[in-house]
């Protein structure tokens, strides 16, 4: 359990606490919030939700930690590294490493790589989700993290830069092995460094090459640059079979350079991007908490005064209006102006949607009504919608109906919406089977937009 920062466990712990709440009543769920509102008042967004959260929630295990499984994870990156680069020395015939080679495997693949993942992780601060490839071996640690497969969609971008962060930790202890290596392996063993190329390249312009690369250490430490008599006296024909002492010494000045070379170029890339990836975690995780569905109505509650009729107080007396403004100033709920409501079937045929408060803060004139009509005609309405003016859903249906099909397919052109909230109305006073939730779960999870997830409405007829 969390104090001041939220945590992953705690992004999921969230998810259940508002999923339990989906089935009580409005003036429950006051009352109950407001006997933490004293513990909740200062703070951050993200403080005090996680104060009321740690309140209301019961206290359990984690089912979360990684432990192990990312220890274990870390050794192999740092085996494979120490292994590759011991490989990579031991493989070149006569004691003779081939720069070129180790420059392109060791050094510039791994700034590649680096760019690409600086460039994901700028993508990600600026609010874009990132990509990730299908196989990134990261997923599978990942997925140790989730207690339920179906948020791995509604934490996406949380969890896609989970995976940028392990990716920068198993490249950086690739990179820190494969250096060590570099040291270790030359030490017992005599190694000379040789560079040589089809290609017409004469040692002008490989020194062009080597003294771009030394810039960032030429000027406090000249001594890992390359001198013209060592690239001269390091190049290497494979017809030359009689190499004597002074050569193979004069072939060893690359070594500095190299050494240099890989931590620059191969090391420091990965620490700054793991330091990097590290605020754009927190960062988006304090985002998704504040922004999970169903929490800013928690917080807009923890905001507002309990508003209650006791003592001597005249009812009879007070204009009905004034009695309904009175209970909607209970909790002034912030109106969502990217907000976009369905109602499926005719669901809320004879109910207000105000009466939800979940539903409150989607304006009017953002709430349609579909499945009455004819297919042709809904997708007609729904054509006319522009999708990208809207970042959340609410997609309110009958528990007591199955799924449809036609219901995915008219959303389709829906899709660039960020979240979808599929509600539940309860049949009457009754509880929502949990075979119909799981139903719809499954139905929601097969829809095409970046993060789904299913409450229930409480009871129409419920207090």
């Amino acid at each position: 359990m969390s104090d001041g920062e939220p945590e992953l466990e705690d992004l999921f712990r969230l998810a259940k606490q508002l999923e339990a709440d989906g089935g009580r009543s409005l003036e429950e769920l006051r009352r109950r919030d407001h006997e933490v509102l004293g513990k909740a008042v200062d703070g951050s967004d993200s403080e005090r939700l996680l104060l009321w959260l740690n309140a209301v929630a019961p206290t359990e295990a984690s089912p979360l930690a990684v432990g192990g499984a990312a220890l274990a994870a870390r050794a192999v990156a740092a085996l494979m590294g120490f292994s590759a680069m011991a490989g990579f020395l031991f493989a070149n015939g006569r004691g003779l490493v081939n720069v070129f080679a180790l420059l392109i495997f060791f050094v510039a693949l791994q700034f590649f790589l680096s760019l690409i993942s600086a460039v994901v992780l700028v993508r990600s601060l600026r609010g874009h989700v990132p990509t990730r490839l299908p196989m990134h071996p990261a997923r599978w640690l990942a997925r140790r993290r989730v207690p339920d497969a179906r948020y791995l969609r509604e934490v996406k971008p949380v969890l896609h830069l989970i995976l940028l962060r392990y990716g920068q930790e198993w490249g950086a202890l690739f990179t820190a092995a494969a250096t060590i290596a570099f040291v270790a392996v030359p030490a017992v063993n005599e190694f000379g460094f040789i560079w040589g190329s089809t290609f017409d390249l004469g040692v002008d312009f490989v020194s062009t090459i080597t003294n771009a690369l030394a810039l960032p250490w030429s000027a406090w430490l000249p001594a890992a640059t390359l001198e013209p008599n060592v690239l001269a006296d390091s190049r290497f024909h494979p017809a030359v079979t009689d190499l004597n002492s002074l050569e193979i010494e004069g072939m060893r000045g690359w070594w500095p350079f190299l050494f240099l070379c890989l931590l620059t170029y191969g090391f420091v890339p990965r620490h700054l991007l793991i330091l990097g990836s590290r605020y754009a975690y927190r960062r988006q995780l304090r985002r998704s908490f504040v922004g999970f569905p169903g929490a800013a109505l928690v917080l807009a509650r923890l905001a507002a005064p309990l508003v209650s009729t006791q003592g001597d107080v005249d009812e009879d007396a007070l204009d009905p209006g004034d009695l309904q403004a009175g209970s909607r100033r209970e909790t002034q709920i912030p109106e969502d102006p990217d907000g976009l409501m369905i109602d499926w079937g005719a669901t809320l045929s004879d109910l207000d949607p105000d009466v939800f408060d979940v539903l409150q803060p989607i304006a009017s004139h953002n709430r349609i009504s579909l499945g009455s009509a004819s297919l042709s005609d809904d997708r007609e309405r729904v054509a006319d919608l522009a999708a990208q003016e809207f970042r959340r859903l609410a997609l309110i249906v009958k528990s007591w109906e199955p799924p449809m099909a036609d219901l995915a397919d008219l959303l389709e052109p829906l899709a660039r919406i960020a979240h979808c909230t599929v509600y539940l109305l309860p049949l009457g006073t009754d509880e929502v089977p949990k075979q119909r939730v799981d139903d719809w779960q499954a139905f929601a999870r097969a829809l095409p937009f970046p993060a789904v997830d299913v409450y229930t409405l409480p009871s129409r007829e419920a207090p």
